[in-house]
């Protein structure tokens, strides 16, 4: 009996932390906002060249100040189109692309070729 149960435990163990891993992903106009684990990671494209990228802990409010960065207002339908790669999740314009890693909320911004422009460090 012992032999069965500690299998069984380590299974319903594995699984239960897989679970908390899990990316949950909510639309919003021309763009996503994505709960990881500890953060709350909010991408919004104002353009197809032009995207706002926001961090916050996660369970908390959005802040309701104005970004000083981006000044503008979204364009309304944008063609944004998401992808979820497994490992990170991303968000493309016709223009740019932005890639967000669901470990650690690294931000990775692309060009339409698919080039790295800039990005996060990790750790």
């Amino acid at each position: 009996m012992k032999k069965i149960l500690i299998p069984v435990l380590l299974a319903g163990l594995f699984t239960a932390g897989c679970a908390s891993r899990k990316t949950d992903v909510r639309p919003i106009p021309n763009g996503a906002e994505l709960g990881l684990a500890d953060l709350t990671i909010r991408v919004q494209f104002y353009a197809d060249n032009t995207v706002r990228v926001t961090k916050r802990p996660a369970g908390t409010k959005a802040p309701e100040r104005p970004s000083f960065c981006v000044v503008q207002e979204p364009v309304s339908g944008l063609d944004i189109r998401t992808e979820d790669k497994g490992g990170s999740f991303v968000l493309r314009s016709g223009a740019a692309s932005v890639q967000i890693s669901k470990s650690e909320g690294q931000i990775e911004f692309l060009g339409s070729d698919g080039r790295t422009l800039i990005s996060e460090k990790g750790g």
